[in-house]
């Protein structure tokens, strides 16, 4: 190997574990349901927020949402893909931790490790897939 790169890492004693094993925060059944009742949404804006996004639907423009994690953590994953099925929302983007928090509820049902059990015990992120 050339020195101008020094000496290769050596992951040899590094392991990981099936995402399966590890305990979750978030579970499938902390999701929120669109078909339910709707949650009180409490926020001086919010009304003004409503009512801008429905103009912008009836003028025939497209919501673009840009949104991070707890979107997702916070089990409102379902409304997202509700505003998408009903056309009200024409592009999601997220962050890295929107794609993990997804694919693991997608894939395990759950997400969200216990970050300061998981450092403790030396195995934070450390899940296989």
């Amino acid at each position: 190997m050339d020195d101008q790169w020094g000496v290769p890492l050596d992951f040899s004693r590094i392991r990981t574990f099936p995402l399966r094993t590890r305990r979750n925060l978030v579970a499938g059944e902390n999701l929120a349901d669109p078909s339910g009742p709707v949650p009180a949404w409490e926020h001086p804006e919010f009304d003004e927020l409503a009512e801008r996004l429905g103009d912008v639907c009836r003028l025939g423009g497209m919501i673009l949402w840009s949104m991070g994690a707890h979107v997702i953590k916070a089990g409102l994953g379902p409304y997202v893909s509700d505003l998408i099925d009903r056309g009200l929302v024409g592009h999601v983007a997220g962050n890295g931790a929107v794609a993990i928090h997804d694919f693991e509820l997608a894939l395990v049902g759950g997400t969200s490790e216990d970050v300061a059990d998981a450092l403790e015990r030396g195995v934070f992120g450390m899940w296989e897939e």
